[in-house]
């Protein structure tokens, strides 16, 4: 995720786990910046993955991008995603994090990752931290 924060491209530093593989396929994250809060991202991956990448059970960052490390690890390689950008209220469990209330419209994104068979490696939600926007950079040729 690309992050714009005063007009400015801001990179993400710092990650901190909030909590890993609850439920053996749930990854959260919570990501910060100078400013605070940048997004609280919430994967759910196939349990089977944790084998192959037993990095997804440690709470530190991975290597790389989530999509990529399975790839690397099982050859499932993500051919197809879809991002969708939609305000949504903030839950309970996630207002404590972002430091906003419970109820409170907030910019979300959700992304789905499929592999060259079809099958889904990856279903993420990100809750975007107060203030925060969404930037896409594209390549047009």
């Amino acid at each position: 995720m690309t992050v714009r924060a005063d007009g400015r491209r801001r990179a993400v530093r710092q990650y901190q786990p909030v909590g890993h593989h609850l439920r053996g396929d749930l990854l959260v994250a919570a990501y910060y910046d100078d400013r605070g809060v940048v997004a609280l991202s919430t994967s759910w991956l196939p349990g089977e993955l944790a084998e192959a990448a037993p990095e997804l059970l440690v709470a530190e960052p991975l290597p790389k991008m989530t999509f990529g490390l399975v790839e690397d690890r099982t050859g499932r390689r993500a051919v197809r995603r879809r991002d969708t950008v939609a305000v949504k209220p903030v839950s309970e469990d996630v207002s404590p994090v972002l430091g906003v209330e419970s109820g409170r419209p907030t910019l979300t994104m959700t992304n789905h990752y499929w592999d060259q068979r079809g099958d889904v490696t990856e279903y993420a939600v990100d809750f975007l931290g107060p203030g925060r926007e969404l930037s896409a950079d594209y390549a047009l040729e």
